[in-house]
């Protein structure tokens, strides 16, 4: 007996001292499609967009895809300027790709309030769009953040999710990835703008990518994250930063990023140790660090939580597992929000003893999330498809 509890000792010892690898996006067999029959684009078709992205330097970028070579002489009109779009993207990229992506950089515009714009000679009407208040911005007026995830499949539960959030007349999008099935399928990239197409010309949008964006064929998943989600140096692929008002948003990006165990956990922390003092920190990814739901989480992303709790951060938010989960470790909390329309986990399938101390709610439903950046804190909002609030709490922001 007293062999076995030594073994047993020596074997949790080795677990401990593990070394954690990093993996690369794993690449499997696919084969390469095309835009199938339903999803064919009529020559100078709209096939994407507008949306909103926010470039490196702060500035707006409407970007939008045109069918066929050029941008088909897209100007955005705004505040009376007409801008016109310059490709950023063409058809040669990729043989199963028709259209040519374009950007319309805007004008300065006043944070946090709303403006219209229109995208000629494609769309009669205008847009209405929102921008979040200026990084370190202190009294705005309340603006609100929202957050879907995992919505790749179960389209009508997406469009369900996306006509409720509408009303929110969020300042901020975030996807937390896992928008596609397949990413070489081509056309589950234009069912996503088609489903949020009246959702992401609203405000700034960010993608976090997902497994489901990275893995088969990774060439390909790289090329349509670039071509589509990046705007400048950040965003589309690798680890960013975004702020908004007093909130200091940290996108981490599991599979294109730096690795998390070595560079990327040296860039985390250095930037973690720069956010001004009068910031709440939220972190994005599509893995959650803690989870009993259906996909255990990975050890790399398991490493970084005493770096989240070392630094202050308020809250890591994340998808991946089709549930909602709540984790509130010594003030931080966890989040799982992967209920954008994928089908539902159960969400005890991974339990781990020890960590049940630390679950506030789970449930197996739909919804999407919602941060209201206020004067004085930040509230933290989960709804059920039907506009039933599933929980509530709130951060309070730095007294300052």
């Amino acid at each position: 007996m007293r062999w076995i509890i030594v073994m047993a000792a020596l074997l949790s010892a080795a677990s401990a001292c593990e070394k954690i690898v990093w993996k690369p996006p794993v690449e499997k067999e696919a084969q390469k499609t095309a835009v199938k029959e339903g999803h064919k684009f009529d020559t100078r078709e709209l096939m994407a967009g507008p949306y909103l992205l926010m470039s490196d330097g702060g500035a707006a970028v409407v970007r939008f895809e045109v069918q066929g070579e050029g941008c088909g002489d897209g100007i955005v009109v705004v505040d009376g300027q007409r801008i016109a779009a310059i490709p950023v993207a063409t058809p040669e990229d990729d043989g199963r790709l028709q259209g040519t992506v374009c950007d319309a950089l805007l004008p300065p515009l006043p944070s946090g309030r709303p403006f219209t714009y229109a995208l000629e000679p494609f769309e009669k009407g205008k847009r209405n769009g929102r921008l979040p208040p200026d990084a370190g911005a202190h009294c705005p007026a309340p603006f609100k953040i929202l957050v879907l995830g995992d919505t790749r499949t179960g389209h009508d539960i997406h469009r369900e999710v996306v006509a409720m959030s509408m009303a929110e007349e969020a300042s901020f999008i975030i996807n937390l990835g896992d928008i596609v099935e397949l990413n070489q399928r081509v056309e589950d990239w234009y069912r996503f703008f088609d489903i949020e197409r009246n959702l992401l010309p609203g405000a700034p949008f960010v993608l976090i990518p997902g497994n489901h964006e990275t893995w088969w064929d990774v060439e390909f998943g790289a090329l349509m994250l670039n071509r589509f989600f990046r705007a400048g140096e950040s965003g589309g692929t690798g680890h960013h930063t975004r702020d908004a008002g007093r909130v200091h948003m940290v996108f981490l990006d599991a599979y294109w990023g730096e690795d998390l165990v070595n560079e990327g956990r040296d860039w985390l922390r250095a930037d973690l140790a720069a956010v001004p003092a009068d910031r709440v920190t939220v972190v994005f990814v599509h893995e959650p660090p803690i989870s009993f739901g259906a996909h255990r989480p990975r050890p790399p992303i398991k490493r970084l939580m005493p770096l989240f709790q070392e630094m202050g951060v308020a809250a890591v938010v994340a998808g991946h597992a089709h549930i909602y989960e709540h984790f509130v470790i010594e003030g931080l909390h966890y989040v799982t929000a992967g209920g954008g329309g994928a089908g539902l986990h159960k969400p005890d399938m991974n339990v781990v003893t020890e960590q049940e101390e630390y679950l506030v709610k789970n449930s197996s439903e739909h919804h999407y999330l919602l941060l209201t950046v206020g004067d004085d804190s930040v509230n933290f909002t989960v709804k059920r498809i039907g506009g039933e609030t599933l929980e509530a709490w709130a951060v309070p922001l730095p007294v300052l």
